[in-house]
């Protein structure tokens, strides 16, 4: 399981990792904290409910009937509600992630810039940089968004271009 940016508490991401990985240690490691502090907020989650989820007698822990019926239809839920947090965000173009490919030569200058407009409007920011040979092929496979390039793919016609910069002497 990913650790995805969800409306769901901590606890309930590290429950759920839990019942997929059946490994205390493999989840503490997946969300980067140690295998205590992912102990305690298990506990803290089996505290909130009232019910004990899992066996921490067994080696390794297994879930507790109520564990069981508890992961069973939590997970449904939590895939419904990460879809629908997904289809919001795209019907409404709100974080989206962004791929963009810089020319190697104009990433210096005009990265930092770019960026620096794109990182409230997107969710993640993903950057290559490259010759514009290369760029363009990874924008005709749709592996890129955006590139910023001294080529102006005159090629593809159906492509939007925007002349950010002239300079008579390139």
């Amino acid at each position: 399981m990913n650790v995805p940016e969800t409306v769901f508490s901590h606890e309930w991401l590290l429950f759920l990792s839990v019942c997929e990985s059946k490994s205390l240690k493999e989840t503490a490691e997946r969300f980067n904290i140690s295998t205590s502090s992912a102990s305690r907020s298990l506990k803290r989650l089996e505290d909130s409910l009232g019910v004990t989820l899992f066996d921490r007698c067994s080696k390794p822990m297994v879930l507790t009937e109520s564990g069981k019926r508890l992961y069973r239809q939590v997970l449904p839920a939590m895939k419904i509600t990460q879809e629908a947090m997904e289809q919001v965000r795209e019907e409404n173009y709100l974080f989206s992630d962004l791929r963009i490919g810089f020319l190697e030569s104009m990433s210096l200058l005009t990265a930092p810039q770019f960026l620096s407009f794109f990182k409230k409007k997107v969710g993640r920011i993903t950057c290559l940089t490259g010759s514009s040979d290369r760029l363009l092929e990874c924008l005709r496979t749709h592996d890129l968004d955006i590139i910023i390039s001294s080529d102006p793919a005159l090629r593809y016609t159906d492509w939007r271009r925007l002349m950010i910069i002239r300079e008579p002497s390139v």
